[in-house]
């Protein structure tokens, strides 16, 4: 819950400020919702899996008297750049995109080019830019946004897609195979970016 406490504390200094947080909460662990000018609501969720998770989330997002242009997923562990929203949402606007997401990057995430990582798990692609599958390689700090087969972890969607796609919820505690399922559905609504400009770190 400290992690989180330090997420929405810093939610007020965005550039673009949202409306409405919503935490699914699978802890028995206790957290401050106070934060200043943001609507925060908690929902206890019985089930450990972010898919059953995030699906609680869309389904409040739906059924909120508020009319919103996008939903982001965040983790609990994440730091984000005060213009998170506001960049990703300048890519949201564009007509044929649906998700987008921007560039988790921590200690382990940072590879030397010809790495015995890259060599192992077969990264396709040059080194010094993402993969379609958006694996977090190497990259170009001046890269545009990208186009990728699909996006994991923290991104924001098109309610477009927030009202048409649902996680796969077979799926328990933590795994990417959601997101890829999610994503595919999502390309068909529209593409799906990474903006390597924004940068967001895992504590």
């Amino acid at each position: 819950p400290i992690l989180l406490q330090e997420l929405l504390s810093a939610l007020p200094s965005q550039s673009l400020i949202p409306k409405l947080v919503i935490v699914v909460d699978a802890s028995p662990e206790i957290f401050s919702r106070e934060t200043k000018g943001i609507q925060v609501e908690v929902i206890g969720s019985p089930v450990r899996s972010a898919a059953h998770q995030r699906n609680m989330g869309i389904e409040r997002v739906l059924a909120s008297d508020s009319a919103f242009d996008f939903c982001f997923f965040l983790d609990d562990d994440v730091a984000i750049p005060s213009n998170y929203f506001e960049a990703l949402c300048s890519t949201l606007k564009l007509s044929k995109v649906s998700g987008v997401s921007g560039l988790a990057i921590s200690q382990g995430e940072i590879f030397p080019r010809n790495s015995r990582f890259n060599r192992f798990i077969g990264i396709s692609g040059t080194p010094g830019s993402i993969t379609s599958s958006a694996v977090n390689v190497p990259i170009r700090s001046g890269e545009v946004p990208t186009k990728v087969d699909w996006l994991i972890g923290c991104s924001g969607w098109k309610m477009q897609v927030i009202r048409s796609v649902r996680f796969e919820a077979d799926f328990t505690g933590s795994s990417i195979f959601e997101d890829v399922l999610f994503s595919v559905r999502a390309s068909m609504v529209g593409d799906l970016y990474v903006d390597p400009q924004v940068r967001l770190s895992h504590q």
